[in-house]
């Protein structure tokens, strides 16, 4: 019988200490570069969708983002940080 690589990694995990444990909540981050992608198509700025992109990250439930250092360029570190905390 041939196991999946899933199957497989699926059965790692549950047998690591730390996927063993009760309340095991791994913590997910959305990756936004998917957005700047979106927004070449929009022919928009970073600047111009900064703030769609963290209000709908949030809306699709995120609650931790990885952000690229475009984000922090002078022009948009104070805005983004800004963004951040609301």
């Amino acid at each position: 019988m041939a196991i999946s690589r899933r199957r497989w990694l699926a059965g790692l995990v549950a047998a690591s200490p730390t996927g063993a444990q009760e309340g095991y909540r791994p913590q997910l981050a959305a990756q936004v570069f998917v957005w700047t992608q979106y927004l070449r198509k929009e022919n928009r700025t970073l600047e111009q969708g900064l703030e769609d992109i963290l209000a709908g990250t949030r809306a699709a439930g995120y609650e931790h983002v990885e952000l690229m250092s475009a984000f922090f360029t002078p022009a948009l570190r104070s805005r983004t940080l800004e963004l951040l905390k609301t």
